[in-house]
């Protein structure tokens, strides 16, 4: 089927097809600029390894010879990429010049070819070359080659339809779809392939190959140029027989007048043994241009120095420890970071290498992230590919036993794995799955499946390089592979620049916290170069490029800094300086000056601005600023024509017009690199301090003068981002219309929800704008916002305070604000200060006893139940603002203390619903209703008909007012009922359908919906779903960390969070982030984050067996809860009564105190006991018999212990409280001696993740039977 094209790229033409794909002209419409497009003509799933290799293998070469490549993309089930259009005549064409073009073209198609010898019957005709021509293309067509060469690669298929040479004489290769590989000697060819005419003996026979081979195919080339015929003539086996045994014809014995050198370099090349014939240097010299002698220094690709390794023994051992781990069957990460061009590539090669000497059976599998593709994945996919390989070499039992059941699934995320059911016929395929989280799923576990199988099997080493490019479903899926304990005993290395862990949405993902501590990884950082390593490397360089220099290599290694890419440089530019070198101290700034200043106007120009400019700059935008400058295009053309024009010397680069001979000039000489966005084409100088050299040597009115074109053609070109405007403003010296700029921004930002950046911006434009100016306050109460939405509460609340110049209710509503953001965030004294002037300005105070609270509870409710809950309902607009202002602020207090200071909140929320039942405005009261229905749920069974009650009228209120927050809020508190009630599974379903409703239908609602989040949470807990608790927790904990939310952090990290981490038997961490989660919290005006922590720690302790620690610390925090009033909350007083009893016996059993000691505890235990039950709740009575059981056992009362677990573990049952029950089971298997139930409740603890269940069990049932 035809290729349409896509919504980016439009299809203009057809332009060509091969065996592989079908090459097309388009529009990219994202970018207004025409390229080439080749798609992948028919898939397989090989056929798409060999296209992608095509793409990746060529990415990130830059070289005036080779056609650029773009982007890869995989849009649905379309492959393509997209590359530099190339308009130009095929390399014989142009070098005849239409003769015998025909004749010769008709012969390459005819299966049997006539030999030159043929044609010679009256004398050799005169040569049909334009010499001039040949030997202007031919040293560009031999750089081209030498360029793949020293990236690693073969061509494998040059032929003269494979190199067209453009109008201005610019020779381009094309056409990479034969690429291979240079192994550490040679390469063997899996198959023929290729065009026989142009084949090297040892590519036809399907020999090892190496570069020689190309060089045979330019030698043909060559000699057709020179005679317009082939070297040999036949079928495909006469031709192979003919090119093994047969002396190499020269060119002269069938045409004449063709030049001597010319004439020995096609004999050459045509020789029969590859290591006869001449390597690229020779080649060039023996051409004999000055092109080659401005050229040769030209690097290709951007990294440190190949085949040179030097130091790093440190960061070897390291990683060969890693290594010995996955040996020992552990499954271990390595995260090796450094910056750019530090050699971390060249470190894991060199491990890799020493790896293969070792284990010669060793699975090691390398990929790379690149950053010009679109692909799904795009962080591992080239890493599938070498998976898909390594099995296919594989014996095909072997390569079976590998495979995971569900690769059909995993092949729908890599295609390329397709070619791997074939091992599998037998296996049934799965069922077409349509839910795509379920097929992710499934993907995810087969791809770990399949790495555990290989880890088991045999050494196996993973490398994805450059991951900074990747994308967030590769980091999840990395992740998935990587984590727990039981993870495959594979060893990871993943690569990636350390300055782009806090911008590279991958990296983000990978590293947060919660991830990172549920892999065994290793940090691994590879930093700059010791003195002596640095001179070592630059004399190794230096005595193989330039050993007259050898003297200064102590000098560059000390200007490059450690940096092996800046030693490159600095040996790069004294090949180029001469003996002025040694004249002056070597500096890595004066050192690139020289080649500065030897640019082109336009090409300096165009470095300049983007110097400038400091971050990558679209090449559309570039160009425009350039415009303005003026510049003439024609100065770029003639540099490439005679770079060595300045100094008077000939030249016959190839011509290359306007600003793309610039561009390209600029990357041949390592000067800026560009990269393919989703957007378009961008433009960054190559390194940091190539930039920082280029404005260091900047006057400042021709800065000034760059930043405000810089400024007009971002402005001009639509689009722009508007806090770059003003950055180029501000440089520029136009602050006024920076400041216009800056405001922009932060809303754009405000738009986007990126709050701290608003928040950023906002304050810049205050910084900038006079102090008179009558935006002043306006600016001011929109940073305020944009630091609240940004989850900075203190600085939020700073900042509305700080406000002047309003009215006097404008100034109450923003300390109404400021009180509120302090209280949400844990900043509880000032909170209530701040509260406190509010309250005096409304009419109210804020109760400050213990004393005072209950009368004002009291009070407050005594009218409430008086006035009863019916009321007139009216318009917002009838009614007084201040009454609303009153209502509101009620309403930000009791949900600010609701969590914190439950007692306190609840005279607020009497408050409230007194105030909006009186306003009469619905919505108001259907917020006061659905709250006064939780509040009433922190009795729990006491109040149960009550709020019973008040939920259905709160619910006909809602239906009422027909609002997404009202629902959304009614739900909410439906769940924290269920929650407060002891209903877990009811209380879990409504909260998550509340973060459901107001996801879908709320903004500004962050309180409810981490309410929501926190209250569906720890239901799970209780209802014994460890594992999924263990599964949400780190998506909760980083949602929270990129909010900045500290009310939400604390939430869940506080708490029950421990229990995940006792889950994992890791009690550093739970100890850790518990006490982490409550430092964080204010640390004055409410005691039930003591309470949490005391919760957490005593825990802890139990599991531990330290008891007595546990008991002590309960014994010591007990009389300040009783005096917060936490304990009159009924969950939490039954929650706090089980763990004063849990730590009583925990203390016992520790076996420490004396008998006197622990009969006293006894007796806290039992009278903790009596209390619970008390509260007549179904799950505490539960919890009290588990604990009155533990009192039996205490003394010995074997038969009473059995009749209280029994009665306990039917009323979990009930509760649904599978892993209190599952404990239960335990100690009633332990007492009876029933061996099935202690495996049961074994099995049930591991399904849910448990890694030590006895452990965990202790902490619900501290006590031992002997």
């Amino acid at each position: 089927m035809e290729f349409r094209g896509t919504e980016r790229f439009v299809i203009q033409r057809r332009l060509g097809e091969g065996g592989f794909g079908v090459v097309y002209e388009a529009r990219d419409v994202r970018s207004d600029s025409v390229v080439a497009l080749k798609t992948l003509r028919h898939f397989t799933p090989d056929s798409l390894y060999r296209f992608k290799r095509e793409f990746r293998s060529l990415t990130d070469i830059t070289h005036p010879n080779l056609v650029q490549l773009y982007e890869l993309v995989s849009d649905s089930d379309e492959w393509f990429f997209t590359m530099e259009l190339v308009s130009g005549k095929q390399f014989i064409e142009h070098v005849l010049g239409g003769r015998f073009l025909d004749d010769v073209t008709a012969r390459l198609d005819d299966p049997l070819l006539l030999p030159a010898v043929a044609r010679q019957l009256h004398g050799p005709p005169p040569s049909p070359a334009h010499i001039e021509r040949l030997e202007a293309a031919l040293p560009q067509l031999v750089e081209g080659v030498a360029a793949l060469h020293r990236a690693g690669n073969i061509h494998r298929d040059l032929k003269p339809s494979n190199v067209l040479v453009s109008a201005t004489g610019r020779v381009v290769l094309l056409d990479f779809g034969l690429l291979m590989e240079i192994a550490t000697d040679t390469t063997q060819s899996l198959q023929v392939v290729g065009t026989p005419a142009y084949m090297s003996p040892e590519q036809a026979a399907g020999l090892p190959l190496t570069p020689a081979s190309d060089w045979y195919s330019a030698g043909v080339m060559l000699f057709q140029c020179l005679t317009g015929d082939l070297p040999y003539g036949g079928n495909f086996l006469e031709l192979l027989a003919a090119k093994q045994t047969d002396d190499p014809p020269l060119p002269s014995r069938f045409a004449s007048g063709v030049p001597r050198h010319l004439d020995a370099l096609c004999r050459d090349l045509l020789q029969g043994d590859p290591s006869q014939r001449p390597r690229a240097e020779e080649i060039l010299q023996r051409l004999a241009t000055s092109w080659f002698r401005v050229a040769k220094t030209k690097s290709v690709r951007s990294t440190a120095p190949g085949t040179l390794f030097i130091g790093r023994d440190a960061q070897l051992s390291e990683l060969r420890a890693a290594f010995d781990e996955t040996l020992a069957g552990n499954g271990v990460t390595v995260c090796l970071h450094g910056l750019s061009g530090i050699g971390k590539t060249s470190l894991a090669r060199r491990f890799l290498d020493d790896v293969r000497q070792e284990h010669p059976r060793a699975a090691i599998l390398t990929g790379r992230c690149f950053e010009r593709e679109s692909v799904p994945y795009k962080g591992l996919d080239s890493l599938i590919d070498a998976l898909a390989r390594h099995l296919l070499r594989l014996p095909r039992g072997e390569a079976e036993a590998l495979l995971p059941r569900d690769i059909f699934s995993l092949a729908q995320l890599f295609p390329v794995l397709r070619q791997l059911e074939d091992l599998v016929p037998s296996r049934r395929r799965a069922a077409a799955v349509p839910d795509s989280q379920e097929l992710r799923r499934r993907a995810f576990a087969a791809l770990r499946d399949l790495f555990a199988r290989l880890g088991d099997k045999e050494p196996a080493v993973l490398f994805v390089d450059d991951l900074q490019w990747g994308d967030v479903d590769s980091a999840d899926l990395l992740a998935y592979i990587v984590r727990g304990r039981d993870a495959p005993s594979i060893l990871f290395i993943a690569s990636y620049r350390s300055d782009e862990v806090n911008s590279s949405p991958f990296l983000r993902a990978f590293r947060a916290e919660e991830t990172l501590r549920q892999m065994n990884v290793r940090e691994l950082t590879v930093d700059q170069l010791s003195v002596e390593e640095s001179q070592e490397l630059a004399s190794a360089l230096l005595k193989d490029r330039a050993p007259r220099f050898s003297a200064v290599a102590a000098s560059i290694a000390a200007e490059a800094g450690g940096s092996p890419f800046f030693i490159d440089e600095l040996v790069r530019s004294a090949e180029a300086e001469g003996e002025t070198l040694l004249q002056r101290k070597v500096s890595l700034a004066e050192m690139i000056r020289p080649r500065l200043e030897r640019l082109p106007p336009d090409a300096e120009r165009l470095l300049q601005l983007v110097s400038v400019n400091g971050q990558p700059v679209p090449a559309r935008i570039l160009k425009r600023a350039a415009s303005e400058s003026g510049a003439a295009a024609a100065s770029a053309a003639d540099y490439s024509r005679d770079p060595g024009a300045r100094s008077g010397r000939r030249s016959t680069a190839q011509p290359v017009g306007d600003a793309e001979a610039a561009l390209a000039l600029l990357r041949t000489e390592h000067l800026i690199r560009t990269r393919e966005t989703e957007g378009e084409v961008e433009i960054e100088t190559y390194h940091d301090r190539i930039r920082e050299t280029v404005v260091r040597f900047l006057d400042d009115e021709v800065r000034r003068d760059h930043h405000r074109r810089l400024a007009a053609a971002f402005e001009a070109g639509g689009g722009a981002d508007a806090e770059m405007l003003a950055d180029h403003f501000i440089a520029g010296g136009e602050e006024e219309r920076a400041i216009e700029y800056t405001i922009v921004a932060a809303g754009e930002a405000e738009r986007v929800l990126a709050f701290d950046r608003a928040a950023r911006l906002y304050r810049r434009a205050l910084d900038l704008i006079a102090p008179e100016s009558n935006r002043l306050a306006q600016l001011q109460v929109k940073l305020g916002d944009a630091l609240t939405n940004a989850g900075r509460g203190a600085e939020a609340a700073a900042t509305y305070l700080a406000v002047t110049g309003l009215s006097l209710r404008e100034r109450l509503e923003l300390r109404h604000k400021a009180a509120q953001q302090l209280l949400f965030t844990g900043h509880i004294d000032e909170g209530l200060r701040v509260v406190e002037s509010v309250l005096n300005s409304v009419g109210m105070r804020l109760p400050k006893t213990r004393r005072g609270m209950m009368f004002s509870i009291l009070l407050g409710r005594a009218r409430l139940a008086l006035r009863g809950k019916r009321f007139r309902e009216r318009d917002e607009i009838s009614i007084r603002p201040e009454l609303l202002m009153r209502v509101d602020t009620c309403w930000s207090v009791s949900v600010g203390l609701g969590v914190v200071d439950t007692m306190r909140g609840a005279v607020f929320q009497t408050h409230h619903a007194l105030g909006a039942l009186n306003a009469g405005e619905l919505h108001r009261a259907a917020r006061a209703m659905c709250m006064e229905a939780g509040y009433s749920a922190v009795r729990g069974s006491r109040a149960r008909r009550k709020t019973t009650k008040l939920r259905a009228y709160a619910r006909e209120l809602v239906e009422r007012a027909n609002s997404a927050y009202a629902s959304g809020l009614l739900a909410l508190i439906e769940g924290i009922c269920g929650f407060l009630e002891g209903r877990w599974r009811e209380g879990f379903e409504a909260s998550v359908a509340a973060e459901r409703i107001l996801l879908d239908g709320c903004t500004g609602v962050t309180w409810e919906l981490d309410s929501a989040r926190f209250f569906s949470f720890y239901c799970l807990l209780y209802l014994g779903e460890m594992k999924e608790m263990a599964a949400r927790y780190p998506h909760l904990v980083n949602d929270a960390q990129e909010r900045g939310d500290l009310y939400a952090l604390t939430m869940f990290r506080g708490l029950h969070s421990h229990f995940v981490y006792l889950n994992a038997g890791d009690t550093r961490e739970a100890r850790d982030v518990s006490h982490d989660a409550f430092t964080r919290w204010s640390q004055a005006g409410s005691q039930v984050h003591y309470m949490w922590e005391l919760w957490a720690m005593a825990d802890i302790a139990i599991y531990e067996h330290h008891g007595s620690h546990a008991w002590i610390g309960v014994e010591q925090r007990w009389p300040a809860m009783k005096a917060a009033l936490s304990l009159h909350v009924q969950f939490t007083n039954i929650s706090m009564l089980d763990l004063r009893g849990r730590s009583a016996l925990a203390a016992i059993d520790e076996g420490t105190e004396t008998p006197e000691e622990c009969r006293r505890l006894l007796g806290e235990a039992e009278r903790t006991a009596l209390l619970i039950e008390r509260e007549r709740t179904h799950w505490g009575h539960a919890l009290a018999e588990l604990l009155r059981a533990g009192i039996d056992v205490r003394r010995r009362d074997k038969q009473s212990a059995i009749r209280r677990l029994q009665s306990a573990a039917r009323r979990f049952g009930e509760a649904e409280m599978r892993f209190h029950h599952s404990v239960v089971q335990r100690r009633l298997g332990e007492l009876t001696g029933e061996r099935a139930l202690i495996e049961e409740s074994e099995a049930l603890m591991r399904a849910e993740g448990v890694r030590e269940p006895e452990r965990l069990a202790y902490v619900y049932a501290p006590w031992t039977f002997t």
